[in-house]
């Protein structure tokens, strides 16, 4: 278990550093030369003696680019540093069982529906930005679903290790689970983000089947939610553009499929050891969300493919190290709050990555550690922290147990067997019992 520990401290420390730096590289821009004063070109007999001249004179203009690059890497590393510590508090502190009391799975889904609700009124802070509302404004932006994500997760496990008995059935074990977090999917549905969306949907589903509701009871309602999905794409013409120039990325790829086939030329222009870093082109206005959503075509180009694959090798192991987590605790809780940490993560990261290879359509999902976002990473170190304080619980126990078992010493000699005891026979015994007197 402490080997689980250490590789997933090592991916994270990994994970947020590759961060940092492409967001740094992706919102720089080299200095712009700019003559300063008046520049007098005195009389002389040489035209480099001139030259020189002006370019004594020459100053250096930051870029507000260069400028908002610092900003965002200040800002992007506070809010790391806040999840670093939040992490090691949690990870080191808290008991996670506090967090299996019926009125803490409700608290949270009723805060997580308060804010969501609260992102459609500017009066209370919420913000709508490129048409959606999705934040929360008060000083530093929050954003509410990703609150909701850890507070759905932690729901289902509560509720499939309480009623473990009736996730077999359709009603107890499914409907009403589905009932419960369905309002808050519906807010999140309503901003509109419909990637979200279908993410919480897949991390419900991949939970129930995994604490093992019947896979045909989830047939129906997610064959009626996929049809009312097509319908859906069908109608929204941002959607629908994005689906066809997936399908057809040659034909749109100076249109709606312009910042995915940008990111492929950077994956590729890259090569093998990239560029060199802060040296990437399509960061230049090609790809508009370079520290967002499109960060790791950044990192390709500038770093290469052997960032880019080792990006893909940390993910990998911080899920194995999870879901390792998630089969050795013995309490149902822990294990279920395990999968499902380890599920939001990869399955996010999954995605972003298919998205930047076009494997998928594009869909706003940001990379998880590495994207810029300070709720994102503050919510993903909490989801780090309670998977860490699962796997130390699991330790503490292992090690209460070995202290209990009994060490067989080696016998140096052969022992001889003890010699029985002879007791003495009661005489009287039969005569009295035969008599009746006692």
């Amino acid at each position: 278990m402490k080997w689980f520990i250490g590789c997933i401290g090592v991916c994270v420390a990994m994970l947020i550093t590759f961060g940092l730096l492409a967001l740094y590289s992706a919102t720089y821009s080299k200095l712009e030369p700019r003559r300063s004063g008046q520049q007098t070109m005195m009389t002389s007999q040489t035209t480099g003696m001139a030259v020189a001249a002006a370019d004594a004179e020459a100053s250096w203009r930051v870029t507000p680019r260069n400028i908002q690059g610092m900003e965002s890497l200040k800002k992007q590393a506070f809010f790391a540093l806040l999840g670093v510590v939040l992490c090691i508090l949690i990870a080191t502190f808290f008991d996670y069982h506090f967090l299996n009391r019926p009125e803490v799975p409700i608290i949270l889904l009723v805060l997580s529906a308060i804010l969501l609700t609260a992102v459609f009124f500017p009066a209370v802070g919420g913000v709508r930005v490129k048409g959606a509302s999705r934040w929360i404004q008060f000083g530093i932006s929050f954003q509410p679903s990703e609150l909701a994500k850890l507070s759905i997760i932690i729901f289902l496990s509560w509720y499939g290790s309480k009623y473990f008995s009736y996730i077999t059935h359709f009603w107890r074990g499914l409907i009403v689970p589905m009932v419960v977090i369905m309002p808050l999917v519906l807010l999140i549905f309503r901003e509109p983000d419909a990637g979200s969306t279908m993410f919480l949907l897949a991390i419900a589903s991949c939970m129930l089947l995994i604490m093992g509701a019947r896979w045909f009871y989830l047939a129906v309602p997610a064959g009626a939610m996929f049809v009312s999905l097509c319908v859906w794409l069908y109608y929204d013409p941002v959607r629908r553009a994005r689906l066809f120039s997936w399908l057809d990325l040659e034909k749109t790829k100076y249109e709606t499929g312009l910042q995915v086939y940008a990111s492929l030329i950077g994956f590729g222009s890259g090569g093998i050891f990239g560029k060199g870093l802060g040296t990437g082109e399509q960061k230049m206005g090609f790809i508009p969300e370079d520290h967002t959503d499109f960060i790791l075509p950044v990192i390709g180009e500038e770093m290469g493919l052997v960032a880019t694959l080792l990006i893909v090798v940390l993910f990998g192991v911080f899920a194995y190290c999870g879901f390792r987590i998630a089969t050795q605790t013995r309490d149902r809780f822990g294990s279920y709050l395990a999968i499902g940490i380890t599920l939001m993560i990869s399955l996010q990261a999954i995605i972003n990555i298919g998205v930047v290879t076009n494997c998928l359509p594009n869909k706003g999902m940001p990379l998880p550690f590495i994207s810029r976002g300070g709720s994102n990473i503050v919510i993903l170190m909490l989801a780090v922290g309670l998977l860490l304080a699962v796997a130390r619980d699991n330790m503490r126990k292992e090690a209460v147990e070995e202290s209990f078992e009994e060490e067989i010493p080696d016998i140096p000699y052969p022992v001889q067997p003890a010699k029985p005891v002879r007791r003495k026979k009661n005489v009287f015994a039969k005569n009295e019992y035969q008599d009746g007197e006692f």
